[in-house]
């Protein structure tokens, strides 16, 4: 459950009121995964590139958003259990 400074604290990272902070953060989950699928066909499309690091930079990048999405996840999954 998230405590209630930190819900003030992410509403106001959005420019929102607390009690819309579980939608908009599960639409800012939406958003990310979609980066993210965006990502992953970007770093197929350079793995065959003959720039090892390019391809290693794509993966990073993969990588680190995949970590981001999964913070953003919880964060979203602890608003929704704040009453």
């Amino acid at each position: 459950m998230m405590r209630p400074v930190e819900a003030v604290a992410w509403a106001d990272a959005f420019d929102v009121d607390v009690k819309d902070l579980p939608a908009v953060l599960n639409h800012e989950v939406a958003r990310v995964d979609g980066v993210r699928t965006e990502l992953a066909k970007l770093v197929r499309e350079f793995a065959g590139a003959p720039d090892d690091e390019v391809r290693q930079g794509m993966f990073r990048a993969y990588s680190s958003l995949g970590a981001a999405e999964s913070r953003v996840m919880a964060v979203a999954a602890d608003a929704r259990r704040t009453p």
